[in-house]
């Protein structure tokens, strides 16, 4: 691949990027296809190209409500570049994979690989998404990672259509929610805690309440 393809790669990654995360219709594990295509080559540009694009959304994201809570946006989003070429390069000298496997050291890190990953996985639970993400690093790391590239998504096909489960499907849908107009904040928590269906879950906002609010947490995080 050229100069140029590597560099077009990039915002290539970042569109499929977020189409995956943020338009419902898109599959989440599309998110993953820049990150398989570097890990399939043999390039370090392109790794770095297609993680900076995978990471892109989830700092931003994340510098926007860092922003919101009363953060400085100048050490806000300098940290968000920092981390999405840090991770970049680190992608580019080690590999795709190793990196995403030393992501699980960071506790509720939003935007790990392993979270398209899933997606492909329905009902294999933790154990199966450790096993398949510590084979792609493995893969990666020798000689014939293309063969072995290809057994491993051979077997999430195989995986998917034995359990009658396509990718597409293993998100569970979402929609937003109003937001309620109430006199109290606790009321319109209950409000929209109340709208949900049963068994569902509420994704909320990084700066809906702060991380000492205990009575947040116990109202939020059951």
């Amino acid at each position: 691949m050229t100069g140029w393809h590597t560099i077009l790669f990039a915002p290539g990654s970042a569109t499929l990027a977020f189409a995956a995360f943020f338009l419902p219709p898109v599959p989440f594990a599309l998110a993953l296809l820049p990150l398989l295509v570097a890990a399939w080559g043999d390039r370090a540009s392109l790794r770095a190209a297609a993680m900076a694009g995978f990471m892109l959304w989830p700092a931003i994201a994340s510098a926007t409500g860092l922003v919101g809570v009363g953060m400085g946006p100048g050490v806000v989003w300098a940290g968000a570049a920092g981390i999405v070429v840090a991770l970049s390069l680190l992608a580019a000298w080690f590999g795709i994979f190793p990196v995403t496997l030393t992501l699980l050291a960071i506790p509720f890190f939003p935007a790990s690989p392993l979270l398209p990953l899933a997606a492909l996985l329905p009902g294999a639970g933790l154990v199966g998404l450790i096993v398949t993400a510590l084979a792609l690093t493995a893969a990666e790391a020798v000689r014939y990672r293309k063969a072995l590239l290809s057994g491993i998504l051979a077997a999430l096909a195989a995986w998917n259509i034995l359990t009658g489960v396509a990718p597409a499907e293993a998100t569970p849908p979402w929609r937003e929610l109003p937001e309620p107009v109430t006199i109290t904040e606790r009321a319109r928590w209950i409000a929209l805690r109340d709208s949900l269906p049963a068994g569902g879950v509420a994704i909320l906002g990084e700066n809906i309440f702060r991380a000492e609010d205990a009575d947040a947490r116990a109202f939020w995080c059951v």
